[in-house]
């Protein structure tokens, strides 16, 4: 088990996480096996290393979208 700490720096974190955190309990339904918690602009997440990986390179995907677009959509998510 590994622990990645992810910086949303990029992008409004309401905006990211969505009303009441939606955007992110999708996401966290995407990735099953990882455990993880999201506070402010941080998201800490712990699993396997290379599940973690493909992690943490969605989300700065995700946030780059986020940025682009000011939102976050379930479908851009899915």
């Amino acid at each position: 088990m590994i622990e990645r700490i992810i910086l949303i720096d990029k992008a409004d974190p309401q905006s990211f996480y969505g009303v009441n955190n939606s955007n992110m309990q999708l996401i966290r339904n995407l990735f099953p096996k990882l455990r993880m918690a999201a506070r402010g602009s941080v998201i800490k997440v712990i699993g396997d290393e290379s599940e973690t990986a493909i992690f943490e390179k969605r989300i700065h995907e995700l946030e780059d979208y986020c940025v682009k677009y000011n939102s976050l959509s379930e479908d851009a998510i899915i």
